[in-house]
Order: structure tokens, then C-alpha cells, then sequence
């Protein structure tokens, strides 16, 4: 797994590639990831991605580019950090 993140404006900027390249919604999925990312916090989406999604000749190029714009590149552990706790129910 990689994990990134970027504001909102890139994330959908990024999203909105990945989208177009891959023909969405093409028959096998309507988009490549959710548009926010995986979560929202302090101004930031995070999105972790498995190596369908950021290995070979296609993602690879993506995710540099992505990068390249302003997509940082983080650690599983701020990741995990960063990923709001549900609140227990009382």
C-alpha cells in the first residue's frame, strides 16, 4: 500500500484524471476511487492505494504526476494517525 495526500482541489483534480484515462464509468467501475479520498481531516484528504493502483506502466506516470501537482506522499502511520476515530456510542 502507498498512502497520500493532497487539499481537495487536487485530490479532485487527480481523481478527475484517473477518471478520464480510465474511461469511468467503463463497465468494470464508475470511478477509481472515492473523489474525496478515503477521509477528510484538517483541510486534507487521505487515500491509500494498493499496487493496482499505483504499479506499471499506466499508474506509475499517474502517480508521479499526481505528485508533481502537489500530492504528498505519506507514511501507513501518519495515515493511520490522521484517520478520525469513531465515537463510541453511549
Amino acid at each position: 500500500m502507498r498512502f497520500f495526500r493532497a487539499t481537495p482541489q487536487i485530490t479532485l483534480a487527480v481523481w478527475q484524471q484517473a477518471k478520464d484515462a480510465l474511461g469511468h464509468p467503463n463497465g468494470r467501475a464508475d470511478q477509481p476511487f472515492n473523489p474525496t479520498g478515503d477521509f477528510e481531516v484538517g483541510g486534507y484528504c487521505y487515500l491509500g492505494l494498493g499496487p493496482h493502483h499505483t504499479e506499471g506502466p499506466f499508474w506509475g506516470p499517474m502517480i508521479d504526476a499526481a505528485i508533481a501537482a502537489g500530492v504528498e506522499e505519506i507514511t501507513r502511520a501518519e495515515y493511520i494517525a490522521a484517520r478520525p476515530v469513531a465515537e463510541e456510542l453511549i
